[in-house]
């Protein structure tokens, strides 16, 4: 993929480079002013070209507009964004934080900073808006952007593995749009990562309460808050990769080693644990482990995406038992004592870990009120305050529930974006997840419920490549292909 890089130039040579340097590590192509050469055209028509020809568009702005050539009234940086927007790119803002110091000499004044207040406010009407502070910040929050773009078009997501201090995502979190709130669960988690001895902590909750969510959000804030750390190895066991241990050694001991120490130098996985155990004991990493539940018994099996919340449990708790003895090893050998942080994701608590001091858990539970009516008035949902709160609560404030009630009042024209079309259920009904699924399912279009009943023919995950030969290529599906 070839991604232009949009902003003004001297004041921010540095955050350039930390953004090509994602792009690089992407084994994508960057494209900006740095490598336009000496051409006949004028800047902004050579820029235009350079966007025809890319697959996305990144825009970094601080504080200066830029230059605005003779006859025009926009900066060439505003007319770049312009053009990318009349050509439906894929486009990706990031805007400095106003608490980040800055040098006064790059700080523009009038006209240039009301037009630059301006053309920002257009961005934020239809664009979701990222803020960085240092060039790491910055490349840190890129990353998982251009990962998942790369993955929604069914690319390899990384070809060559970042090194400290940039976060590795192995395997990149699909947040959606207009999350919200969870401040209280952020703060508790930095608490941890900066004060608290423990070297482990567990966010425990049924599916659906946003886990993951969370701590995909705060982990991209980690670099911002000033933490002094060595890197960010993030890891799902939701992938069909991420339940392979070894492969989760050798890629995080590739990673915290900055390359020095390569899958063919790890004998087994007991070789493995004791070299990463040792790493993490000297340095400083966040270690985020997402969908532990899948290399516990109760979820590690063929069907664990399909499965509820209900489990066959037992006396003994072996239901919590990790099925790969070598990931007991390396839980207990963490919360012996490391000075990196491990965050664990999970349905369950792991049984290795009970009554041990260096392990904290924390049980997530729904949303606060208010952070749930805020998130329904995000995505243009007509109720007052009150009445949003008493549809919320029907729910118990479930994160999913109330994403897949916001979005099916959102898209059917029959709901006409009100509250008051919500269906109304008993708190106390066990089956009112159930009932807002087939309450979602049916504001869908025919075509679409066609497609997803297709999909549900297939009991294991499915990658995109294979809808898209499936559904696409065979052009038996406009839904699929309006994916």
């Amino acid at each position: 993929m070839k991604i232009f890089v949009s902003s003004t130039y001297i004041d921010l040579v540095e955050y350039r480079r930390a953004v090509e340097k994602a792009i690089n590590l992407l084994g994508q192509q960057f494209k900006g002013m740095e490598y336009f050469g000496s051409r006949s055209e004028e800047p902004k028509i050579v820029a235009f070209n350079e966007i025809d020809q890319c697959d996305i568009f990144v825009g970094v702005y601080a504080h200066r507009y830029g230059f605005i050539p003779d006859g025009d009234t926009k900066s060439i940086t505003e007319q770049e964004f312009d053009y990318a927007r009349k050509q439906s790119k894929k486009i990706h803002s990031y805007r400095v934080s106003s608490k980040q110091p800055w040098l006064p000499e790059y700080i523009e004044g009038d006209p240039g900073k009301t037009k630059l207040t301006d053309f920002i406010k257009r961005i934020e009407k239809d664009f979701v808006r990222q803020e960085f502070t240092t060039p790491e910040d910055l490349l840190a929050k890129v990353s998982p952007d251009l990962s998942r773009e790369m993955a929604a078009e069914g690319k390899p997501v990384i070809t060559t593995h970042p090194l400290p201090p940039i976060p590795y995502f192995v395997h990149p979190y699909p947040l959606q749009e207009h999350f919200t709130g969870r401040a209280t669960e952020q703060d508790m988690l930095t608490s941890w990562l900066t004060k608290e001895p423990a070297p482990l902590f567990s966010l425990i909750a049924m599916g659906g309460m946003g886990k993951s969510a969370l701590s995909w959000v705060w982990t991209n804030q980690v670099f911002s808050l000033g933490i002094p750390i060595e890197g960010v190895f993030w890891w799902s066991f939701y992938d069909s990769e991420g339940r392979d241990f070894n492969k989760f050694l050798q890629k995080a001991i590739a990673y915290v080693s900055n390359g020095a120490i390569t899958p063919e130098q790890i004998n087994s996985p007991r070789d493995g644990i004791e070299i990463l155990v040792n790493i993490l004991s000297q340095k400083r990493f966040l270690f985020v482990l997402d969908g532990f539940e899948r290399v516990l018994r109760s979820y590690a099996r063929m069907d664990a995406a399909y499965r509820g919340d209900e489990f066959d449990k037992d006396e003994k708790g072996d239901f919590r038992s990790c099925t790969d003895p070598n990931v007991s090893m390396f839980l207990r050998h963490t919360v012996s004592g490391t000075l990196s942080k491990i965050l664990i994701t999970s349905r369950l608590f792991p049984r290795k870990l009970d009554d041990l001091a260096g392990a904290k858990k924390h049980e997530l539970t729904g949303m606060d009120p208010a952070d749930a009516v805020e998130f329904f008035k995000k995505q243009g949902i007509k109720g007052n305050h009150t009445e949003i709160e008493a549809v919320c609560s029907m729910y118990g404030y479930h994160p999913l529930t109330l994403r897949l009630l916001a979005g099916a009042l959102a898209h059917d024209p029959r709901c006409q974006h009100d509250i008051k079309h919500a269906p109304k259920v008993d708190p106390l009904d066990d089956m009112k997840e159930q009932k807002i699924l087939k309450f979602a399912y049916d504001c869908l279009p025919d075509e679409e419920k066609q497609l997803i009943s297709r999909l549900a023919a297939f009991r294991n995950p499915m990658k995109w490549d294979t809808i898209r030969d499936i559904f696409i290529q065979s052009g038996r599906d406009g839904a699929a292909r309006r994916l």
